[in-house]
């Protein structure tokens, strides 16, 4: 072999040796890459204030519901502080693979490993956050929601005060829904001030419902009572006036319909409706009302008929 030959053989051994070694530099100087990438997401996560608003909320000393879903949040809370340390760990293991040039195929599988860890993590602390952060907020936005329904329990109470006689027979039961309504809203104060924003929340809830059941009634009543106790009566009596004087003027009608019966139907129809009223049927009350128009109308219609035949 000459010398020349010789020369080339250990040319082409360095050039490859000198491509392994860069390529392994190459290599490594990715992984490096991706090592740091993930470890500032890793920073990121830990950065996330999940621990600090636990401790706020530990500090609210809350109850009952309350209680009951902080103490799920911190078994979540010490479950990802767990996975967060054991992150930590594969860092760990990962750098020292990287730095020893051992297994670059097992580093890169490490780091997909990783990258996938760091992201259940990232959802499992932001997960926690805001399950804390809503529970937080809860106390806030009920007290937000609070004040429209006491301002329409007010209007309502002050309605009941200055108006009472246009409720009619209905006020005394109106009086007793106020007083239930009045009750669910003080057990709300009682849960959201002692610590159960979350069943004040469900209260709440029951009490707004209230007051716009009470709302739509304090609307309709006062139409309902007038029309029943006022308007009504003095139709009933028109009618019965009218009639009786057309007898006496000698007023034949046919017997289609018996009128001193129709208005006893009525006198009795407008007590019943009176009685459910009383008692704030408004379903029964407006359908009943609805049908004593029409028979009130009919039997005017009826009379009127006769009055313009004018049969003797």
């Amino acid at each position: 072999m000459t010398s020349t030959t010789l020369l080339w053989i250990i040319l082409v051994i360095v050039i490859g040796v000198a491509g392994v070694f860069l390529g392994l530099a190459l290599n490594i100087r990715k992984l490096n890459a991706r090592y740091d990438e993930l470890m500032n997401r890793f920073t990121d996560i830990k950065a996330i204030p999940m621990t600090e608003k636990m401790d706020e909320i530990k500090k609210m000393h809350l109850n009952g519901q309350s209680k009951e879903i902080v103490d799920g949040w911190i078994v979540r809370h010490e479950q990802t502080l767990e996975e967060l340390k054991d992150i930590e760990n594969d860092f760990k293991e990962l750098s020292e693979s990287i730095d020893g040039y051992s297994n670059i195929q097992h580093s890169k599988q490490f780091l997909d490993y990783l990258d996938g860890k760091l992201a259940d993590a990232a959802d499992h602390v932001n997960e926690v956050l805001n399950g804390l952060q809503n529970l937080q907020d809860n106390e806030q936005k009920n007290s937000e929601r609070i004040q429209a329904s006491v301002d329409n329990l007010e209007a309502l109470k002050a309605e009941l005060d200055d108006n009472g006689a246009s409720f009619g027979v209905a006020l005394n039961e109106l009086k007793k829904q106020f007083k239930h309504v009045k009750k669910t809203f003080d057990q709300f104060y009682n849960l959201n001030e002692n610590g159960d924003p979350v069943e004040a929340t469900q209260v709440l809830k029951k009490a707004e419902k209230e007051v716009a059941a009470a709302k739509e009634m304090f609307e309709v009543i006062p139409k309902l009572n007038e029309e029943l106790d006022t308007i009504f009566m003095e139709q009933i009596d028109d009618l019965s006036d009218g009639y009786r004087r057309l007898v006496e003027e000698q007023y034949q009608f046919n017997g289609k319909i018996d009128i001193k019966d129709s208005i006893k139907q009525l006198k009795t129809e407008r007590q019943s409706l009176l009685d459910h009223l009383k008692r704030c049927d408004l379903d029964v009350v407006e359908s009943g009302t609805r049908q004593m128009k029409a028979e009130i109308n009919r039997l005017y219609d009826y009379m009127q008929k006769e009055i313009d035949a004018q049969v003797y």
